[in-house]
């Protein structure tokens, strides 16, 4: 299983940087939404790591008939 994790980073300058590991797909984009939504969603530069071309695991849920 993977660990999932977002590292912050403040700059001197006071940029912020954002750096996630351990993510499929798109799902970083979903994670660090609000605290992009929190820094006022000035994206100056969004790079892609290969993590972003692993397809999410899909969940399924398996139904169980049980007779009486």
């Amino acid at each position: 299983m993977k660990v999932e994790q977002i590292e912050i980073i403040i700059g001197s300058d006071g940029k912020v940087q954002l750096q996630t590991s351990g993510f499929s797909g798109n799902d970083c984009l979903e994670a660090t939404k609000e605290i992009e939504g929190l820094l006022g969603n000035q994206i100056l530069n969004r790079e892609e790591t290969g993590e972003i071309y692993q397809q999410t695991p899909v969940k399924t849920a398996e139904k169980v008939k049980i007779h009486h």
